[in-house]
């Protein structure tokens, strides 16, 4: 009981509420509260909450990544409290976007910010389009042989890792070569390796 009032009449005011923005401070608390969730659940804990859920089902699911998680299981629970307490429909949207930031900090933290892009290029000029690649954008590419399953021809495929900012000349590097390659352009979340992120 001692303890309690003396951070009550201590510590507490030391802490003013705020009372300004209301978009402001739900940014500020999404963030840091993003940035604490990620550096409890990297060390494979959890905070004795909901977080036995989220971390049970990722367990199951490992292909999902841990903010995609609490940006479904938040949702739900944001929409059903508002509905339940009728609650003022500004402070549900407050809810919902201060969500999906808390869920994008999450996985940019626990997967890397160096979150990037991979291209796979399907061509018969694959030395040429590893030239012009690197003439442009200064990656490399790794050639890969394959055969199409349809004409039986030899082929190659490049496989080459950027940033999103990269994408597009590495695009143009692939039509300028060889407008018939086919192009497949999915997500990374991290890449690690000589011109990114370190091992």
């Amino acid at each position: 009981m001692l303890i309690s009032n003396i951070l009550m009449d201590w510590v507490v005011p030391l802490f003013p509420v705020y009372q300004g923005d209301m978009m402001l401070s739900c940014i500020c608390m999404s963030v840091f509260s993003g940035i604490g969730y990620a550096l409890i659940y990297m060390r494979d804990t959890s905070t004795g909450g909901a977080d036995f859920v989220l971390m049970a089902i990722h367990k199951a699911k490992p292909h999902i990544s841990v903010g995609k998680i609490i940006i479904v299981m938040d949702f739900i629970i944001v929409i059903i409290g508002g509905i339940l307490m009728r609650g003022n429909i500004d402070k549900i949207i407050y809810g919902l976007i201060g969500t999906y930031i808390l869920s994008f900090v999450v996985d940019k933290l626990m997967y890397g910010v160096d979150a990037g892009k991979l291209a796979l290029i399907v061509t018969e000029k694959g030395p040429q389009i590893a030239a012009k690649i690197d003439e442009l954008s200064q990656r490399g590419a790794t050639l890969i042989k394959a055969e199409g399953s349809y004409t039986g021809r030899e082929k190659e495929v490049l496989m080459c890792a950027c940033n999103n900012k990269e994408m597009h000349t590495i695009q143009e590097a692939v039509k300028k070569v060889d407008s018939s390659a086919f192009l497949v352009i999915m997500e990374s979340n991290e890449v690690r390796g000589k011109g990114f992120k370190p091992h």
